[in-house]
Parts: C-alpha cells; structure tokens; sequence
C-alpha cells in the first residue's frame, strides 16, 4: 500500500507539472521560430568513420566502436575520418551545420586542441590506413588528403560532447562546389601519449554516435556584414553636405537586396515607418550604398537603423551613428542699417540673437568696418556668450538673446557691423544688412508730412499707388501707410523721387476704406500726427458674355459649351462656373468649376466644358457665373439646351480605334457620321488626342473621307511618349451644328517576358502558383495577364482569371489561387498582352492532389479517424459604401483578423470591378498572418472618370484561401461629401466617447469635437477647400485620441494578464503542497492501522515493552476507535 500511494504521489506532481509547462508554452511567441532543424546520426550499417594510425600505417580501424585522436607512446599520430552522406538533407538554405562528437576516454588530465578539415580525395571505411586510402591507392601525403582547416575545438579531459561548426563545408558539399569526401580530425598540439576516444557508428551506444545537425529554412534573411559611414568624430559632415552610408551584406540565397536606413527601428519590408535617411532599390550590389543631405533636422551624433530586405523579410535591424554638425545661426537686430547712433552717449547696445541646431557651446567676435564682412576694426575678439546671451532654457538649439555695450566715443561715419560665432568646429559670419551712422546728433524734431494721396479710381484687385511728400531736417528712415483692412494693412513707401514716396497695394473688396500716412527718422522720431483719408473699392467691370453651344442634342450625345468673357477692368482670381441640370455629366479633365486665372484690363478669356446629355428628351436651362477672389461675380443670361431624339435630321458622330497601341507605332482611327443611321458627309471632322496626363499631344487635324460617312486618321506615336490611358476626341460640324464624341486607348511601352511558373501548392484546397513578369523595355508598362486551368486528358476550362497592373524595370513576381475540386494531371498557361497581340506567354503542366488530412497515432501506433489539418478563415472589416468625391483623394483602411486555426501566408488584397488607375494598396502584400494576429491593408482611391456609382468586391488572397466582399463607390457633390465626411467623423467621436474612462483624454477628445463646429461653420460659409483641410486635421485628432486608448488599454492588458499568470501558478503550488500534505498522512493513518491489525506486530512489541497486555490491549482499542473517527 505503501508503494501504491508513492506512485499516486509521483503521478500527481507529473500532471502539475505538465499543466504549468502547457501554461509556460502559452506565452511563446512562436513567431521567432523560423527554422528547421535536420539531424542525421547513422548507425553501423550508414555510418562512415574511422582513425588511422601512423605507427601501424598498414592497420585499418573501420569497424571498431572508437574514434582516436592524438599521439602514442612513441609519438605517432591518431586521426579520425568521418563522413555523412549529405544526399537526404532537405531543400533550402543551410543556416549552420554542426558536427557532435562524444569523447568517451582521456589518456591524460591535460587539454589539447582537435582541427578538423575537408578532405580531398574519397576514401573506403574498411580499406583506408595511415597510407592508402583505399586497398589500391595510397594517400598522396601520408595521413590523409585534406584543404583548409574548417574549425578547431578545445578537448578537456571530461567524457562530454563537443560540436565543429562545419557551415561552409557542408553548403560547398550540397552546392557543388566541391565533393563530399568528408572530414579528417586532427591535434596539432597533442604530446606524446595524449590521446582521446571518440564514440563512433559502430558502437552500441547509440545517443552517443557522431551526429550532423543541420539548421536550414526556405528563405534565409539577408545579412548585415559591416556598417560605414563617411563620418566619425573627427570628421563632422556640415550643412548640405553628403553622409555617405556603406552596408556590406550577404544573402545566402543571392536575392537581391533593398537597403533602407531610418531615423527609428519602424522598418518593415515596404521602408522606414518613420524618417528616411535614403535607400536604394532592389539589387545584387555588394555593398548597398546610399546617402543623406545634412539638413537642420537631427542631433550632432545623429542614430541611424538599418536594414536590408530581400523580397520576403529582411536583416536583423542594426543600430548605428554619424556624425554632423551644423554652423551657429546668427541674427543682427541692431545695428542692422539705417540707425543714426549718436557717439557722444558713449555706451551703445549691440543687439543680435544666436542659436545652435547641435546645441553647441558659443564664442564671438564682433567688428565693424567700411564694408560688410569687414574685420578691420575689432569691438570684441574673444567675446563668451554664456556672459551676454540670455539662455533661460540652458540650450543653445534655441534662440540665444545677446547684447553687448558698445563704446562708440570718438566715432564717425558709415559702417556695417559684422559678428562672428564659433562652435569650436565652424564658424559662421553675418553683417548689418545696411549701413549705420555714427554721428554726434541732438534731433528732437520728427519728419514733416507735406501732403499724401492715392489714385481717384480703384477697383478690386487693381494695382493701386499711394504717395506721400516727407522730409527731414537730418535723414528719413521709414515712410508707410495703415489702412483700416482687417487685420490692418500697413504699405511701406520708397524714396522714388525727391521727397515723394510711393507704394503699392492690390485693392481688395468692394467697399469704404481708409488710410493714413506716418514717418519716422534715424533718431526715431515718428510723425503720426495727420488725420485718416477715405477712399471707395468700386466692382471692376466688364463689357460682355458669350456662350457658343448647340442650341438641339441627341441624348447621351457629347456637346460642348463655350463661354467668353470680356472686361474692361482687370480682373484677378477668376472663375467660371456652369449652372446646368445635374442630368447633364461632365467629361473627365472639365470640372463644373474651371478656374481661369487673371485677366488683364479690356481683354477676353474663354472657357470651355464637355458635357454628356442626358437620356430625357426636354429644354434644359443654363447660365455661366464668373467669380474673382475679391467674392464679385457676373452671371451671364439663361441659355437654352432642347434634347430631341430628332435633330438636324438625327446627326450624330463616334469614333473607334485601336484599343491598345504600343509607342513607337501607329495608332488608327475611324469615325462615322450619320443621319438617321445612314452614313452622310459632314461638313468637316477634326479628330486631337491627348495623352494620359490631359497634354494635346496630336491636333485638331482634319481626318480623311474614305467613304461615305466614314473618316479615318493615322497617327504615329513617338517611343518615348508618356504611357498610359490616352483619349481621342471627335469634332464633326454640319451646317454650323458641331457634333462630339471621344474614345480612350491603352499606350503601352515595350515588349514582355512572361516566365518561371512556380507551382508553390498542389493541393486543391490550397493551389498557389506564382509567374515572373519582367518588362524588358525601358519605360514602366501595364501588362494585361490572362491565366486558364485546364485538364490534360481532355482540355475542360476548370479556372480562369487576369488581371491588369503595371511592370517597372524589376521582375515582378504575380502569385494566383485557382479553385478546383479536380485531382490529376492540369496544365496552367498565362498569356500576357500588351498590345493587339498576345506578346508573351508560359505553361505548365502538374498534378494536383487531394485535401490534406493527417492521421493521428495511438501509442500503439494504430490509427484513428483522420483529421483534418486546419481551418483557414479570416474576418475582413471594411465600409461596404466609400463615398468619394471625383479628383479628391481618399484612404480607406482593410482590417483583417486570422480567425482560422492555421498561419495564412502571402496575403494579397485587390478590388474587381474597377480600373487599377483609379487606386492604389499598401501594402502590395503580407508575407504571413498567424492565427489570432491582425493586419490591415490601406486602399487609396483616386476615381477621375466621369461615374455617380461602381460596384466592385474586395478581392482577399492568401496561398490557403479567397475571401470577398462586396463594395460600393458612390461619388457625391462637393457639398454632399463634406457632410457626409462630418457623418462620419461625429459617428468616430461617438465610438470614442464609449471607451474613454480617463479625464485627460476626455479632454482631448473636446477638442476634437470643437474642430469638427469649426468645419461645419466652414461649410456653411461655402469655404470647402478650408473644410475639407479642417476634417484631415479632425481625423489627425482622433486617431491622435485612439492611440492614447491604446497604449492605456495594453498596459491594463498587460497588468491583469500579468496577475492572472500570477494566480494561476501560486494555487498550483499550494494545491501541490496539499495533495503530497494529505497523501502523507494517509500514507501514515496506513501503516499505524496495518501495524495494529498485525498480531505478530502486538506480540513482538509487548515483549519488548515493560507494559501489561491487558492495559497494552485497552491503549491500542481506544487509538483504533480514534484513528477510524
């Protein structure tokens, strides 16, 4: 019973400890785990070891259980050989290889040091001695054939293991770069009778038999070598100068390499989080160099991080420093020109500021001279300015107020004054922007004021002069006028002429103004004393507006609308603004508020729209509002527009043309006019083109009557012509009647490869295949890429899909996931396009293969039911509805949250449904997600096309699964957006205000909501470029807000999990003490009732005991009865 509750005891403690490592595991963060290890230790039968003997040359050791190194009696070497076949290791990058060798015995107490090399030639186990290596061929130098030494390992006396690093050897082996003959063991510095016993393959002892432990991932990351700048301290980089950065590194696959080096260590694979000192782009460059223009920003020893990618991760991020320093900033405040000082005060206070962006100790020196920079005279030639700058901060980084008394007794003259700062490495100069005077004055008169005037006729935004008629007994220093704008204006006048000056000023709004003169000397007297004159800002006026338009439109026909304006007065800041029914579209590249510019006096200007009439036949009124930045406006007289299905005898126009064209060739054009669906001849066709930014690259130009109706025209497109989406337009006119319509076209650079089809995953539920895209040429092309799964046996389609998307210069690497419930042999084929024809293509055939699933084995080693691998899932959180407004850009942010149970690897996001020019991901992709993580995709939307709604759907990839989701754009007025933007940032404050329990963040969040009245009141000012400004500095406040929650909530997160763990370990340890506590005394209460019931027991005590039995018999019934209760 004894034993039994031992064991109970011994299987409790097993299982707690069981339960705190389950616990302990828990709180891994697998994520570090990014390797695989391989362990090879063969047996007798694999295995390949011996020593040889160089006082027994002639004796082979093959198959004893022993290794031995070292020297005999007689000096006479022992060295081991010992070779693995390299054949089974798996693919990938080897990370480190080790050999493990067990030293069984020691002839001696001393240490001695065993080298191991690569052997040179091959070698038979049962056949090598110290001279041949096998029975028919000898060793070219006695003792084995060997290169360099690989590594060497200090042997101590102790039976222990002992590993060579053997890296390099074993790479060379598996690359090829050399045969696996193995390795040869040898001490150089074993004395006479040291020698030590290995275990070898053969022997019995099986954990202790030479190993290969390889450590090997798919995709090394790249390596840091050596870190260097062109900076250290002594040789400081100054101010607009370059920092030159030198990164030595090695990649062990060959990748190419991107360097980034950040102002922090945010580096992720797509760049700095934070500033970017510089980077390079990807490639094999050994070192990576790059380099960074010193500016103010930064500190004298200036820390750097550094990091080098390859497409899939990147190097340990490294830390390091250069070294900069900046000159001394130094600002005269007086005497800095144009002061009179007068000698005979004596004492006169030189005022200057001075900083340091490095935060350096300062020196000065001050002079004055003839000229400016002049050192001839010296004021003070070592002056300290920790004794005459005021420093309240104790920093010189921030503004230093300086003064100095200045002696100017005995002077006279016009000088500059010039001041010299040094930070002990650079010094830097400045001088009075002007001169000054030294005179012995007594001037207590101000400037007399004759009379002052301005122009009789002034309009907003006319170039207006003011004058005034000002002397001095002495010298004039300063003229200048206020008027009562608000805020106050103030005009400083000039000296044009004797004793008039002049300024000029752009008159502002429409209204009652005044203004009023003042003037100061050189001693500073100030005459303020004239009275304030008015002055009116009349309207500025023009003379006509014009509006040229087809007065009939088919519906859904492409019109234009001209407007002219005429003015008498200039005009500044203008506007036009076409006042239409919103049934009407506007085309891209002509929004309904065009901006004009300035127009001078009795001029003209024209504006032009066009526009898509709508589908409803009626009349259609419009006007056009002209504005200038002063808020004046014209409004033009209403216009009519009929839309009728029956115009001109039903005219109308289109165009076709290549829909893709490469530059370099020709691009070719038809147009068709008719009536009524027949074609007739117009009066003219002029077709123009523009190019994918809205240049005129082509025309108007006539095009050519092939036939009747039918006009074609063709253009050849020079090889350096910006790519892209390209738009044609089409001006037919009849009988004065002009007739509209335009077509867009793909221009495309140079020729495609489409190569390297990588199946990554066969399995159907999981199928991931990847293809290199290269673009060949030397522009920045859009490749159209079509891809089909097929079955071999007999051709059916099972998937198929493409996509557009631009190739730079480097490869690009595209992966896809067709769906298929097909297991067999499938061919993949993808065909490129980038212009009429297919340019370049790749297939491959494969066989997929079924679900994975794994058996699970009993300790017997019988299956069960099979179970499947894992779950891929994820949860996508995005708004369905973007709203947008046309030409405004606007960021909308993907979360994605792996709610599988299985890591998701090479997450892509895209959007089907619409153009790739219209937006943008970041980032491209995500390498990995394990389950339970979190990461997020930004989406920036550009949309220029003249579109109200798009439907498209979030496209998710990962190599495991597909999830989509529908979305919806919706393009609103400038208006309607705004207020929709003001929806969604209070729906943001209220979903804040929910979680804040802190009053510091309360406040913060106040301020928040104060900006959003502030853009509402903006709105309804009609001020939407300043709102729309406000409501990017709200979402900056907010998010400012959010991450002020976060951090509190992580580190109460973090507390409580901290208690919980806490907890959790304290009651298993007293939960232990109390099982072994209880089983002990159980154990006890045992052995006393076992010793009782035991007559023997009771029999051999009495006679050993002094007691009666029959008081011995009473004691042990009443310690019964009590043991039992």
């Amino acid at each position: 019973m004894k034993k039994r509750n031992k064991k109970i005891i011994i299987i409790c403690e097993v299982i707690i400890i069981l339960i705190i490592s389950i616990l302990s595991l828990l709180f891994i963060n697998w994520r570090f785990i990014g390797f695989n290890i391989y362990e090879y230790q063969p047996d007798s039968t694999e295995g390949k070891d011996t020593y040889i003997k160089q006082s027994s040359n002639e004796i082979n050791y093959g198959n004893v259980a022993i290794l031995s190194i070292g020297k005999d009696s007689a000096s006479g070497e022992f060295r081991s050989l010992i070779q693995f076949n390299t054949s089974s290791i798996p693919p990938g990058t080897i990370l480190n290889a080790k050999l493990n060798l067990f030293v069984s015995y020691s002839s001696t107490m001393d240490n001695f040091t065993v080298k191991a090399y690569r052997l040179t030639s091959p070698w038979e186990e049962l056949e090598t001695t110290w001279s041949n290596k096998t029975s028919t061929m000898l060793w070219e130098n006695g003792g084995g054939d060997y290169a360099e030494e690989i590594d060497s390992v200090l042997f101590s006396n102790l039976s222990s293991s002992y590993n060579f690093t053997i890296t390099n050897t074993v790479r060379g082996w598996i690359n090829g770069s050399y045969p696996n003959y193995g390795i040869i063991l040898i001490s150089t510095d074993a004395k006479t009778g040291e020698r030590r016993e290995l275990i070898s393959s053969d022997s019995s002892n099986i954990s202790y038999r030479p190993k290969l432990i390889i450590d090997y991932t798919s995709n090394a990351v790249p390596t840091i070598i050596n870190i260097s700048t062109n900076t250290n301290l002594t040789n400081f980089k100054y101010l607009g100068e370059q920092v030159v950065f030198d990164i030595d590194w090695e990649d062990l696959e060959g990748d190419e390499g991107a360097l980034y080096i950040c102002s922090s260590n945010k580096i992720s694979i797509s760049g700095c989080v934070d500033k970017t000192f510089c980077s390079t782009p990807y490639s094999n460059a050994k070192p990576l160099e790059c380099s960074y223009t010193v500016d103010n920003s930064g500190s004298k020893i200036t820390p750097f991080f550094v990091t080098v990618c390859d497409r899939s991760n990147c190097s340990e991020i490294n830390k390091s420093y250069f070294y900069i320093n900046r000159p001394p900033l130094i600002s005269i405040i007086q005497p800095n020109g144009g002061e009179i000082i007068d000698q005979s005060q004596g004492e006169y206070l030189i005022k200057f500021n001075v900083s340091d962006v490095d935060n350096d100790n300062l020196s000065g020196k001050i002079y004055y001279g003839l000229t400016p920079n002049s050192t001839e005279n010296v004021i003070n030639s070592n002056l300290n300015l920790t004794q005459f700058c005021t420093d309240n901060d104790l920093l010189t980084s921030t503004k230093n107020n300086c003064s100095y008394s200045w002696d100017t007794s005995g002077l006279y003259g016009d000088y500059y004054l010039t001041i010299k700062v040094s930070d002990g490495l650079i010094e830097n100069t400045n001088s009075s922007a002007n001169p000054f005077y030294v005179r012995s004055i007594s001037d207590p008169i101000p400037p007399e004021i004759f009379d002052f005037w301005t122009e009789e006729d002034i309009y907003s935004g006319k170039e207006t002069y003011f004058y005034a008629n000002v002397s001095d007994n002495l010298l004039v220093k300063k003229v200048w006028i206020s008027i009562n704008t608000t805020p106050l204006t103030n005009i400083t006048l000039r000296d044009n002429f004797s004793q008039i000056y002049n300024g000029s000023w752009i008159a502002s709004y429409f209204g009652s103004y005044q203004y009023k003169v003042y003037a100061e000397d050189l001693v500073g007297n100030v005459n303020d004393s004239l009275n304030w004159k008015s002055f009116f800002i009349r309207a500025p006026n023009i003379s006509s507006q014009k509006a040229d338009y087809p007065p009939i439109v088919l519906p859904y026909h492409t019109i234009k609308i001209n407007g002219e304006l005429n003015v008498n007065d200039s005009l500044r800041g203008v506007h036009a603004y076409l006042t239409i029914p919103g049934s009407f579209e506007f085309l891209q590249g002509y929004p309904q508020n065009s901006f004009l510019g300035d127009i001078s006096y009795n001029s003209s200007k024209n504006v032009s729209w066009f526009l898509s009439a709508p589908i409803n036949k009626g009349d259609y009124n419009f006007s056009i509002v002209y504005t200038d930045e002063y808020g004046d406006s014209w409004t033009s007289p209403n216009y009519t527009i009929k839309v009728d299905s029956d115009i001109g005898g039903g005219y109308q126009v289109s165009i076709e043309g290549y829909p893709e064209v490469q530059a370099g060739d020709f691009y070719y054009a038809e147009a068709n006019f008719k009536n009524k669906g027949l074609n007739v001849n117009a009066d003219e066709v002029k077709i123009s083109i523009y190019d994918s930014i809205g240049n005129l690259i082509m025309g108007p130009v006539s095009m050519i009557l092939k036939e009747n109706g039918i006009y074609n025209y063709t253009y050849y497109i020079p090889l350096l012509q910006t790519t892209g989406k390209m738009e044609v337009r089409v001006n037919a006119t009849k009988d004065l009647i002009s007739y509209y319509a335009n077509s867009f076209f793909n221009l495309v650079g140079a020729l495609f490869d489409i190569r390297d089809i990588n199946v990554i995953n066969p399995v159907i539920n999981k199928l991931n295949i990847s293809v290199i895209c290269e673009n060949k040429g030397s522009n920045p092309t859009d490749l159209t890429l079509s891809w089909n799964l097929t079955r071999v046996d007999n051709g059916e389609l099972l998937d198929s899909g493409g996509e557009t998307f631009a190739v730079g210069s480097a490869p690009l690497e595209k992966y896809y996931s067709p769906s298929t419930n097909y297991v067999g042999q499938v061919k993949i084929t993808f065909l490129g396009r980038y212009s009429k024809t297919e340019t370049a293509g790749a297939f491959k055939i494969f066989s997929t293969t079924p679900r994975t699933e794994k058996v699970i084995h009993s300790e017997r080693g019988e299956g069960i039911n099979p179970i499947k691998e894992g779950i891929a899932n994820l949860e996508m959180d995005v708004n369905k509805t973007v709203y947008l407004l046309r030409s405004t850009p606007k960021t909308v942010t993907l979360n994605v949250n792996n709610i599988g149970t299985i890591n998701l690897t090479n997450l892509s996001l895209s959007l089907e449904g619409i153009d790739p020019l219209f937006y943008s991901i970041i980032p491209k992709r995500v390498s990995s997600l394990n389950v339970g993580e979190s990461t997020s995709f930004d989406i920036k939307f550009l949309i220029t096309a003249p579109i109200q709604e798009l439907d498209f759907i979030y496209n998710l990839n990962s190599n495991e699964l597909i999830k989509q989701k529908e979305g919806k754009i919706i393009i609103l007025s400038t208006l309607d957006y705004l207020q929709r933007e003001i929806t969604r940032v209070y729906e943001r404050v209220d979903y804040i205000k929910g979680k804040i329990t802190e009053d510091k963040t309360k406040k913060e969040l106040v301020v928040c909501s104060e900006m959003i009245e502030e853009a509402k009141d903006q709105i309804n000012s009609e001020e939407y470029i300043n709102a729309g400004e406000k409501i990017k500095e709200i979402d900056a406040c907010l998010d400012k807000v959010m991450n002020s929650l976060e951090k509190g909530r992580n580190f109460d997160d973090s507390y409580l999990a901290l208690i919980y763990l806490s907890l959790i370990i304290f009651s298993l340890i007293v939960l232990t003490i109390i099982i072994i506590v209880m089983f002990k005394r159980l154990n006890n209460r045992s052995e006393i009732l076992d010793f009782l019931s035991n007559k023997e027991n009771k029999k051999e005590f009495f006679e050993n005991n002094s007691l009666k039995e029959k008081e011995f018999e009473k004691k042990i019934k009443s310690i019964e009865n009590k043991l039992k209760d």
